[in-house]
């Protein structure tokens, strides 16, 4: 996976470039997450996913990276708080507090297959119009 991954991102920096904030929608256990770190290690990387699947992204990243900021969102009142970390964590249930907020790249890789159309539709608007 480490090597797909590294793929994805090779791409990824072909088509942009200076990715401060990146939002990944449905980041599984964290593993793009952990490659585009290595190659951008200034980066605010935000995972938004189900709350077991973000429990298991927190654990590999937090391993991979020991002295990351990291900010679990459990409140709507933290999304001001974001830019001063490393990794941020959304249960989707919280979703909302992304609003507005910038980023340089949304990403989703494999997710949208596994949702109901009426959440695609949540998240394509969001893309769409912030």
């Amino acid at each position: 996976m480490f090597l797909h991954h590294l793929s994805m991102m090779l791409r990824i920096s072909s088509l942009t470039s200076d990715l401060r904030k990146v939002i990944e929608i449905g980041g599984g256990y964290g593993g793009l997450a952990r490659v585009m770190r290595l190659f951008n290690p200034q980066q605010t990387y935000i995972i938004v996913d189900l709350l077991d699947s973000l429990y298991c992204s927190y654990v590999f990243l937090s391993t991979h990276y020991p002295d990351a900021k990291i900010l679990f969102v459990t409140r709507p009142e933290q999304a001001a708080e974001i830019g001063n970390f490393d990794f941020v964590f959304v249960p989707t249930q919280h979703f909302g507090v992304l609003r507005g907020c910038s980023a340089d790249l949304i990403v989703n890789t494999a997710s949208f297959g596994e949702m109901i159309g009426r959440d695609v539709d949540d998240y394509m608007q969001f893309i769409n119009h912030g």
